[in-house]
């Protein structure tokens, strides 16, 4: 082969290489890399006491790699989406996710058969479908964040100031023998055995922030379980269209529910980076547990859903509370008790939150 088609070829490649090296770097490694190379075929055709053939000279470019791979050996930053680091967060992340995610997709399904819905098979379907899209969406969205922490020019604190007090939220949902120890007979499994104890508060934070996105995700429909969304919900007893007031509730409701999630994601993770924050611990629980008291205050005197359940005496309250349950059951009685046990649930925590911040504060 002359030395023409030899440089000509040679030309080539190096020009795959720089076209995807940064613009301030591409002379100087394209420099580089030809002395390299024409070194290496220099000492090959001494080697062979000959010129080189194309085949030959394709096999020393070969040696030295692909074009793609040798650039990202110069670019600056990692090169890679999801290091050795961070892939174990990563996966963590989620299979934590997905157990949530296969949890809503059971409840989706069980919620159509038990409307009656005949089809079972289609039903099946739809449940695998919403499934499959979900956790698409969950493993993009995980890459997505990974990828960015990927490229920080500092580590998030949480991946080497940690404690092992703060890792209990990991020895739930991660062991490859899960099922075995949900399955296991003679004495309580590991799962019981965790749930017993109390997670520290970067386990909890953690938890919030997996939770929180799925139900973000089911919130927007990004993760659709057919049957369990509230603008399908269709469901009329004694004359009350419940399904119709669920879906004009969700209207009132969806961008505050993003704005809440999205907020509440934020500080859980700060929660995780600073495990030892007592007071932006304690004044922003208490103000996430003040909106859910909002929430339910305005569910019960301003809501669509105001009218079916709102009482104005305590007597009525407890009337309505037994017959809720007995005989039959009242829909309306109910959804009473849910908003106010979302009250009351709220009014405890910020009472809570207040008392461990004295505590602390001492």
């Amino acid at each position: 082969m002359s030395s023409g088609d030899r440089k000509a070829l040679v030309g080539r490649y190096l020009k795959v290489v720089a076209a995807h090296l940064p613009a301030t770097q591409r002379d100087d490694v394209v420099a580089e890399l030809r002395d390299e190379i024409e070194s290496r075929l220099d000492d090959r055709v001494e080697a062979l006491g000959r010129d080189l053939s194309e085949d030959e000279i394709e096999q020393v470019l070969r040696e030295v790699g692909h074009p793609l791979s040798v650039a990202a050996r110069y670019r600056p930053g990692p090169s890679h989406v999801v290091g050795p680091e961070l892939y174990p967060y990563w996966r963590f992340a989620i299979r934590a996710g997905l157990l949530v995610l296969l949890i809503l997709a059971g409840l989706g399904l069980v919620a159509r058969v038990a409307s009656g819905d005949p089809d079972v098979g289609e039903v099946l379907v739809d449940s695998l479908t919403g499934l499959f899209s979900g956790a698409i969406t969950l493993v993009g969205i995980a890459t997505l964040v990974a990828y960015m922490i990927e490229r920080q020019s500092e580590r998030p604190r949480w991946l080497h100031d940690w404690k092992v007090k703060d890792l209990g939220l990991y020895e739930f949902g991660v062991s490859d023998d899960w099922l075995d120890n949900l399955t296991r007979t003679g004495g309580a499994s590991k799962t019981e055995q965790t749930a017993k104890r109390r997670r520290s508060e970067t386990g909890e934070a953690l938890s919030n922030v997996i939770a929180w996105t799925v139900v973000l995700l089911w919130w927007t429909g990004t993760f659709r379980i057919p049957g369990l969304h509230p603008m399908e919900w269709e469901y009329v007893r004694a004359g009350v269209d419940w399904g119709a007031m669920t879906r004009e509730t969700y209207q009132w409701l969806y961008f505050p529910v993003i704005a809440f999630g999205l907020t509440r994601v934020a500080f859980d993770l700060g929660r995780a980076a600073w495990p030892g924050a007592w007071l932006y611990a304690g004044v922003g629980g208490a103000a996430f547990a003040l909106g859910r008291v909002a929430l339910a205050a305005w569910l019960w005197l301003a809501s669509p859903f105001s009218a079916a359940i709102a009482v104005q005496t305590w007597p009525e309250f407890v009337d309505r509370a037994r017959a809720a349950f007995h005989p039959g059951y009242d829909t309306a009685g109910i959804v009473m008790l849910i908003v106010a046990f979302i009250a009351v649930e709220g009014v405890f925590t910020v009472v809570g939150s207040l008392a461990r911040m004295g505590r602390a504060a001492r």
